[in-house]
């Protein structure tokens, strides 16, 4: 008989707290092998996960190849200057089509740019088709003999049928009947000048809405057959794949080096205008970047103007550039570098650019989401994220919950920035050049900034005066510089020296300014806490704590509503972060007691917004300590105070919000069910994930929605389990297989290992429920699949838990298959478990593994020669004997006992003498004290039969009647007890078995 008794399990679940914590959890549970109790008792440990991440369109932009001179740096000169020319169209004052305010401004910028670049320009202004295309053709005739020819078009422009067409002042309706001739088709312009130049770059800030009426259609010629108008934007001009292909008998100019097609914006999607009387973003771009191409080639500069654009439209319009260059492309007179502290944001700000255009989509749409929902500008996050370099977290969670909080941290900075006064001219300039660096994403700027504003507060402090007003001001004011410069240093992940700055704005305003010395304080301890979080320091994290406590009880009345709760906030949120990764409760519990306090003390001074936000968090802790202890009283008031959360984040006030609280009551939900084996927790817990997921969009936040769908997967599988469904497995492996779509192995291998461990678990629930072996070792293989990226120096405890998962479906293969072969690999899968899950750090998963291993060795003892195994599983009962003991654990003592005695007994039969027959009876004869024969009959009855078997068996080795006798005597003790039990059903096994035991007495007596 196999004993059937849950399995553990990895789960990804999310919780929210006010900067949203995201975990997930492994249990560990046990294995019976025949006859032997199951145990009960759960233990769950915790592992960071996830994050919220969609893929956004890269830019599409191939790297240049080989070499070609325009005007080239001075190293790279092969003989004099070669000829450029360029012709600028702005059309704004259309007669019959919407007008647009900018492209007159934008051809009028650019076109004294290309000349200071050194071009030979035309302009063609707000020109009817005629005039423009007689400008065209006039300047392609010029082109001869010319080696770059620019053409940058800013108006209206459309696409059909594979072409572009650039729109005259004078187009209307009717010129869409010909539009060959009412219109300028783009690639008859290149054809021409392909003919007559070697390079050939076009830029198109054309990419506007369409400004026909909707549903009209297009005739190339007319009669000619109609065709759609793409509703918004240019299309990739035809032809355009081809050119770098091109012979001699296309007819192109001499040394061809192909042509570039830059649009504003990708195909098909619609560029801004930019605000009246201003250049378009994309002009804009061009105007501050072209500027840098001394030294720089072609490619590079491009990238630079459409990362540019899309920073400054906040990921709205993302430039897109069709090439078929053959060569390296430099041009332009050499340009002195950008000088002085502007000059260093620029530099710094064109490196960001670059980096950005390597970042892949998953990043960009990461830092597109975190700066979205803090209102803040992407390029400082982009440039928060550049300061990481080679630390960025490779785990997109881990990189979300990292974004998501510096974004939320640089709101903050950026509002309390624009309150700064001083004055002191220096320090001013200073301080809004550090503020325009972090907005342009020039960390290393800011803080060098913020270092020069430092040095003129030590010059400041030289000369100060003795007025006491005057003092008082000044020390504020200097305050203030330490305080920007900390903000830098904390927005570029350098949260130790934002502490220490911190601390010397402190030092500045103690004896002058209190509420002001307490904020300082409090920025000091909460760049402490980040400091701890980010990097794992454990040291800052204790000493943010106390001092939070030591400031607490020193000010006690001196303190306002408002810094008394935003330290008790910093004393929770420490404890909180330490109890996460310590396997003792004890700080979380603290951190529990603390927020009860601040709602307790200060709940009337709070805002309802506060309020809900500390009931989140006080609901995540809870949680946390619900996932540490056996207690279901944490759970249950986790719930509940999720549900305070719920009245205030409703659905349709903060959907986002909502639907990630739901998914931590969720948590909670599912956790309660499992520990209590019940339906309704995990059915609640279900209800909650799928109403998380119909708020979760999965091509918006596509880790969030998977996270949830795996956390569906979780509550489907024990729902499964406890009832006996397959149908609840069923659905519980089709939502790990989409959390699967989302959690790919190169991006997220942790991820998808945890996804693929829980498949595993839930194949062999599964196997088990509708005995299909061919499921359990489909498990085998997911577990495998997850340990080759769980592996113990990357993730210890899932790794542990994994094992333990494996070796628990490798006993239940063992019930089908004769060898020893599965249960060995159990056994040294449960030991490797073991070695990372031990009795020091996590006890109570060491003796449930323990448990687990002690009863794959006794299974394996059976199919081995000699005792070696029964030995061993002998050892580790009573190793976990030592925690279950009788006034502690009684019916987890009373498995162990009967495993124990089970175990020596088995070992006593492979050998002659008796001694470890004595001591199994012993053992068995302790645990009938647990089920006295009038209080539990059928137990005593089961634990007397197997004493009455051990004494046969050692009678019939000491040759003793007697012995045998009373061997008889204690089997036919249970047969009574079992009919006082009512278990009647027994009587013709125990009468048959008493025959066959007296006639062997008889021999007995007789001799031999």
């Amino acid at each position: 008989m196999e004993t059937d008794t849950p399995s553990g399990w990895a789960l990804i679940l999310t919780q929210f707290t006010l900067t949203l914590h995201r975990g997930c959890f492994s249990e560990i549970s046990e294995m019976g092998f025949p006859a032997f109790f199951p145990l009960n008792t759960m233990r769950f440990y915790r592992r960071f996960v996830t994050a919220s991440l969609t893929p956004s369109a890269r830019l599409l932009f191939a790297p240049l190849a080989i070499m070609v001179l325009f005007a080239p740096p001075a190293s790279a000169q092969q003989g004099g200057p070669l000829r450029g020319v360029a012709i600028v169209i702005g059309n704004s004052d259309y007669d019959y089509l919407p007008k647009l305010t900018n492209p007159a401004n934008d051809a009028h910028a650019i076109e004294s740019l290309l000349g200071n670049l050194g071009f030979d320009v035309a302009v063609s202004s707000d020109h009817n088709a005629v005039k423009l295309k007689r400008d065209l053709e006039r300047f392609a005739e010029d082109a001869q003999g010319a080696a770059v020819a620019v053409v940058y078009y800013s108006g209206h422009g459309i696409e059909a049928g594979g072409e572009n067409f650039l729109i005259p002042v004078d187009a209307d309706l009717a010129s869409l009947n010909d539009a060959t001739e009412r219109l300028v088709p783009l690639s008859t312009l290149l054809d021409e000048l392909r003919t007559r130049v070697p390079v050939v770059i076009v830029m198109l800030d054309a990419c506007r809405n369409n400004p026909f009426p909707p549903g009209a259609t297009m005739r190339l010629t007319s009669g000619s057959a109609p065709i759609a108008i793409a509703a918004g934007g240019l299309g990739g001009a035809r032809g355009a794949a081809a050119l770098s292909a091109r012979d001699s008998s296309a007819g192109g100019a001499d040394d061809d080096a192909g042509t570039v097609i830059a649009f504003s914006a990708a195909p098909g999607k619609v560029a801004l205008d930019g605000q009246p009387g201003t250049d378009s973003p994309y002009a804009a771009a061009v105007l501050k970047h072209f500027s840098a191409m001394s030294g720089e080639e072609f490619g590079t500069v491009m990238r630079m103007v459409a990362e540019e654009v899309y920073l400054k439209t906040n990921g709205r319009q993302r430039p897109w550039v069709n090439e078929s260059l053959t060569k390296l492309l430099y041009f332009g007179k050499t340009a002195p570098e950008p000088e002085g502290d502007e000059g260093d944001i620029l530099k710094e700000r064109r490196r960001l650019l670059l980096t950005i255009a390597g970042l892949p989509d998953f990043e960009r749409k990461q830092v597109e989401v975190s700066a979205g929902a803090a209102g803040v500008p992407m390029d400082a996050v982009y440039g928060l994220l550049r300061t990481l370099g080679a630390n960025v977290p490779k785990d997109p969670a881990e990189l979300d919950k990292v974004l998501k909080a510096q974004s939320d941290r640089l709101k903050s900075i950026l509002a309390e920035r624009q309150t700064f006064e001083t004055s002191d001219p220096e320090i001013r300039r200073l301080a809004d050049l550090s503020d325009n660096a972090i907005r342009e994403g020039a960390l290393d700027a800011a803080i060098a900034l913020n270092e020069r504003a430092k040095v003129r507060v030590g010059e400041l402090e030289k000369v100060i005066g003795t007025v006491e007003a005057s003092l008082k001001a000044r020390h504020i004011e200097f305050a203030k510089v330490y305080a920007k410069s900390a903000q830098a240093y904390a927005i570029a992940f350098e949260h130790l020296s934002a502490a220490q700055d911190y601390q010397r704005a402190f030092e500045e305003v103690r004896t002058w300014d209190h509420d002001l010395a307490i904020n300082y304080r409090n920025d000091r301890v909460r760049s402490l806490i980040a400091l701890g979080d980010f990097e794992g320091d454990n040291n800052a994290l204790e000493q943010a704590a106390q001092d939070s406590q030591d400031m607490f009880r020193s000010e006690g009345g001196n303190l306002s509503a408002s810094n008394a709760v935003a330290i008790r906030i910093n004393t929770a949120r420490a404890f909180y972060i330490l109890g996460k990764r310590q396997s003792d409760p004890k700080h979380l519990g603290e951190a529990a007691e603390t927020y009860r306090a601040i709602l307790a003390d200060f709940g009337r001074d709070l805002t309802q917004a506060q309020r809900t936000a500390i009931q989140v968090d006080l609901g995540t802790v809870l949680l946390a300590l619900g996932e540490r202890t056996s207690d279901l009283t944490d759970l249950q008031q986790a719930i509940a105070a999720f549900d305070v959360a719920l009245k205030t984040y409703t659905r349709d006030r903060a959907p986002a919000d909502w639907a990630s609280i739901k998914t931590s009551q969720g948590n909670a939900f599912w956790l309660l069910g499992y520990r209590q084996q019940k339906s309704g927790p995990l059915l609640a817990a279900i209800s909650n994930y799928r109403d998380a997921l119909s708020e979760t969009e999965r091509t918006i936040s596509p880790q969030s929605w998977a996270t949830n769908q795996a956390a569906l997967g979780n509550a489907l599988m024990i729902l499964g389990e406890v009832e006996g469904k397959p149908e609840s497995l069923r659905e519980a492996l089709d939502a790990y297989g989409k959390a699967l779509q989302e959690f790919p192995r190169d991006r997220t291998p942790l991820l998808w290992a945890a996804a693929q461990s829980n498949v595993g678990i839930t194949l062999h629930y599964l196997g088990k429920i509708e005995s299909d072996m061919t499921l359990v070792t489909q498990a085998t293989s997911a577990f495998r699949l997850a340990l080759e990226e769980q592996t113990r120096e990357r993730a210890p405890f899932d790794w542990a838990g994994t094992q333990n998962h494996l070796a628990q479906a490798l006993v239940t293969l063992a019930t089908r298959d004769t060898s020893a072969a599965p249960l060995k690999d159990a056994v040294a899968a449960y030991r490797a478990a073991l070695t990372e899950l031990t009795r020091e750090k996590i006890p109570e998963q060491w003796v449930i593994t323990e448990n687990n291993l002690a009863n794959a060795l006794g299974m394996l003892g059976q199919r081995e020669e000699g005792v070696q195994s029964f030995a061993e599983a002998v050892s580790a009962y009573r190793q976990v004997l030592e925690v279950y003991t009788r006034g502690h654990s009684p019916s987890d003592w009373a498995a162990a006992q009967s495993n124990l005695g089970w175990a020596l007994k088995l070992e006593g039969q492979r050998e002659t003498g008796v001694e470890n027959l004595e001591k199994a009876a012993a053992t068995y004869g302790v645990l009938l004290e647990q089920y006295p024969r009038e209080q539990a009959p059928v137990q005593w009855a089961q634990i007397t039969d197997i004493i009455g078997e051990i004494q046969i068996d050692m009678a019939i080795r000491a040759g003793s009647a007697t012995q045998f006798a009373q061997g008889i005597s204690t089997i036919e003790a249970a047969w009574r007890a079992f009919q006082t039990g009512g278990q009647r059903q027994h009587d013709t096994y125990f009468a048959d078995r008493l025959r066959v035991l007296q006639q062997k007495l008889a021999k007995l007596h007789d001799g031999p």
